[in-house]
């Protein structure tokens, strides 16, 4: 795992592919197939460094959707984020730690500090933002917690501990994690990745699939076939113009414009998902309506002129 890219891309295909354990991606993906990742990965990064320079933080995101990545934080995206038993606990925690004189607390704290700055800036995206914070206002829940449990022990409450960290433990669980189940964790459904498969099966390693922003990852890592863009902008050559033609293919009545964009890329599939049916508001591609150009199987445009 080579400066930490395999812990990001192992959390990739656990997710993806819903596998459980380490062991599982080493069964089920293989280990070469995994170390390559990790190592492409970092050679990427390197390179988007030396390229971009301090203006790598943005990740060369179009002008279009930077705002939406990096959104304004607001404090109930910290409630909903964090939870509201940690921010109270964290808090207290924090108090407790800094009236102790405790180094380490001050250390935490000026981390935290540094996150909600960044937050503010939008210099971090809020998604990894919240992650950072929860994980530190849990670490000062704790140093509350103890604190409360040492003092009912010198009180003749003593014998109700364990049924106060259990109030504890299930106003954690109801106040911290029920709200997340607010939040769709873009979890990939069965359905979705046999549309990958079945790309797989009937393209060539070579050929372009067309999809919305979204799915051009599942293209790339599970279809294993070339997209025309994804939501990783890193050295990706004129985004903004790439969004522009993706839309254009969806959304055209034109089927010679479409045709000239197909030459472009080499594209042999217009993949048309339930998402991107939604996103774009239609039924079908226009263009194709009485084209002699395309097959049509399901949600895949082939490609056969």
């Amino acid at each position: 795992k080579e400066n930490g890219e395999g812990i990001r891309e192992e959390a990739y295909l656990q997710s993806t592919f819903k596998l459980r354990t380490t062991k599982d991606i080493i069964e089920k993906y293989g280990i070469k197939k995994f170390n390559q990742r990790c190592k492409e990965s970092v050679w990427i990064y390197k390179k988007a460094l030396f390229t971009y320079n301090l203006n790598i933080i943005w990740q060369n995101i179009p002008v279009n959707i930077l705002e939406d990545t990096y959104k304004e934080f607001m404090v109930k995206d910290l409630v909903l984020g964090v939870g509201i038993i940690p921010l109270i606990l964290g808090s207290i925690g924090v108090y407790i730690g800094m009236n102790e004189k405790r180094k380490a607390i001050y250390l935490y704290a000026a981390f935290v500090l540094t996150i909600l700055l960044l937050l503010v800036l939008r210099l971090v995206t809020i998604s990894i933002g919240l992650m950072i914070l929860g994980i530190a206002m849990s670490i000062f829940s704790a140093l509350t917690i103890v604190k409360f449990v040492n003092y009912f022990k010198k009180t003749r409450f003593h014998g109700l501990n364990y049924f106060f960290v259990l109030i504890l433990i299930f106003s954690f669980i109801f106040l911290s994690f029920i709200p997340s189940f607010g939040n769709n964790l873009n979890e990939i459904s069965d359905e979705k990745l046999n549309d990958m498969k079945w790309i797989q099966e009937h393209t060539t390693s070579d050929e372009v699939i067309v999809g919305n922003l979204l799915e051009g990852h599942l293209i790339t890592s599970v279809a294993e076939r070339k997209n025309i863009m994804d939501i990783n902008f890193l050295l990706a050559p004129n985004p903004i113009k790439r969004m522009k033609e993706v839309d254009l293919i969806y959304s055209s009545f034109t089927e010679a414009r479409v045709l000239e964009l197909i030459k472009k890329y080499n594209i042999k599939i217009i993949y048309l998902s339930e998402d991107t049916e939604k996103l774009y508001g239609i039924k079908d591609l226009n263009f194709v309506k009485g084209s002699n150009c395309f097959d049509w199987e399901a949600k895949f445009y082939v490609f056969k002129c």
